[in-house]
């Protein structure tokens, strides 16, 4: 880290601002008391590839649950759509039966 990057210390907490590690990246923190190394190396790689993972079967399945309930929506929408028509064709049927018994 140059001295031009942004970082705060509070307590043994160094937060670096602008800083995203990636594998392969390498960290070493030197200070009076002594200095701390931190190696993004295959295990960064490896909680990248399982955070990737994740997110894909978490999207896939928020997607099969919307198809799911769009299809399901559908389907009540057209069975209410049918029932209102049936409701619709009897009720005319029957005014139409009373009007032809009137005198």
């Amino acid at each position: 880290m140059k001295e031009t990057d942004n970082y705060t210390v509070s307590g043994k907490v160094i937060t670096l601002a602008g800083f995203t590690a990636e594998a392969g990246d390498y960290l070493t923190v030197m200070g009076i008391e002594g200095a701390a190394a931190i190696d993004f190396g295959q295990e960064a790689i490896d909680a990248i590839a399982e955070i990737n993972a994740t997110k894909k079967s978490a999207t896939t399945e928020i997607n099969t649950t919307k198809e799911s309930a769009t299809t399901e929506i559908n389907g009540i929408k057209t069975s209410a759509i049918n029932e209102i028509n049936t409701v619709k064709t009897d009720t005319i049927k029957r005014i139409n039966d009373v009007v032809a018994e009137l005198p």
